[in-house]
């Protein structure tokens, strides 16, 4: 008789193999033998699937698609199919049907909150201004409710413990996104970045323009008209079709630029393998008052592969990072290539090399204590 906890984790707009969902969370409780996981999202091209997991790709749209309204309605169906004992959300569209399946079933609802979602539709630039105030309302109001519903909340960042009001009172944890890589060092540290041949430069993840790819491209193309040997590779996913042919518009007659993916999901593993074969991480983010004391998944990766990073001139960001001098700040709105390639010569990178405290072990220990804690009978 099969005596495993059954868990859905369950998300509307991240693959079926996100990286937090499946190849941490979903992967860290599969590995114990005492779950049964579940994993609900969209469809994903190359898929893997580990001992103990289930994946249900069951769904296929784009971000804004009409499509999506039915998305509540296929997430419960297949509720009563698996029947699960625990849940964990992390859409806030999935959050209502969750509370009713609570009302119904008794079933213990863990609300995975990945980002501030209010604070990235206020400071964000995804919507007009009208429909602002609509989402903010509808978003802030079920995620207010659920309060009453769920029994606990995992939070990807330490600084949600300051900005989101709804959890105060309740039982929450922090299970950073820290990463999953395990890496045998090929670099000697410290070490400088040679500037008398090719030097890659890798825009990795979201591709969109909250995160910089139009950036990345100009400040690339100002670095190449004074050293041919800079290259820029950009790798992930675009859901913005419109930004995407943009995009595609302005590297089409600039050979030294390649992009991989853009309208698909690149494996998880394919990003980070040629993040490794990287000589830098641009990182290009629009700072605003959402995102300045996040710490982004890429930082914990470069950290881990030993990757120079080129960061907004962000101060919470730079402090992070300043100990392992392992980033070189610019300002992407004025960017001074000249003095950037100067820095690059006589910057020694990885003069400190990072703990184990940017590794994904942690988080993991965490996250099985604070699950097992739950009041199952």
């Amino acid at each position: 008789m099969d005596t495993k906890i059954k868990i859905i984790i369950a998300s509307v707009l991240k693959p079926v193999n996100d990286v937090r969902s499946y190849h941490k969370i979903g992967r860290s409780l599969a590995q114990t033998n005492k779950y049964d996981v579940n994993i609900i999202g969209f469809k994903s091209k190359k898929i893997n699937k580990a001992e103990n997991i289930s994946l249900h790709p069951i769904y296929n749209f784009q971000r804004n698609a009409f499509s999506r309204i039915k998305a509540s309605w296929k997430y419960y169906k297949l509720y009563l199919k698996v029947k699960p004992q625990i849940i964990i959300v992390s859409s806030p569209e999935l959050l209502l049907v969750n509370y009713f399946i609570r009302i119904l079933f008794g079933t213990r609802i863990l609300y995975d909150v990945q980002e501030n979602y209010v604070g990235n539709i206020k400071f964000g630039s995804t919507y007009n201004s009208l429909i602002k105030p609509l989402l903010i309302l509808g978003i802030r109001s079920v995620e207010w409710i659920s309060r009453y519903f769920v029994s606990g909340y995992l939070l990807a960042e330490e600084v949600y413990t300051e900005q989101l009001s709804f959890i105060h009172g309740k039982k929450y944890e922090v299970i950073s996104n820290k990463t999953l890589l395990k890496v045998e060092y090929n670099k000697e540290t410290p070490f400088k970045i040679e500037l008398n041949r090719a030097v890659k430069i890798v825009y990795s993840g979201t591709i969109g323009k909250e995160y910089g790819a139009n950036e990345a491209v100009n400040f690339c193309r100002s670095l190449h008209e004074i050293n041919t040997n800079i290259q820029l590779l950009i790798i992930g996913y675009s859901s913005d079709s419109q930004h995407l042919k943009s995009l595609k518009q302005s590297i089409a007659l600039l050979p030294y630029v390649q992009l991989k993916g853009g309208d698909y999901i690149v494996p998880y593993e394919e990003i980070t393998t040629e993040l490794g074969n990287a000589d830098m991480a641009i990182m290009p983010y629009k700072l605003n008052k959402n995102l300045n004391q996040r710490i982004p998944t890429k930082f914990y990766e470069c950290l881990a592969l030993r990757i120079p990073m080129i960061i907004p001139d962000n101060p919470y960001w730079k402090s992070i990072l300043k100990p392992y001098s392992a980033a070189i700040s610019v300002d992407f709105n004025r960017p001074e290539p000249m003095d950037f390639l100067q820095k690059i010569k006589t910057k020694s990178f990885y003069q400190q090399l990072p703990g184990q405290n940017i590794f994904w072990k942690e988080e993991e220990s965490k996250l099985l204590r604070f699950i097992s804690l739950l009041n199952l009978k």
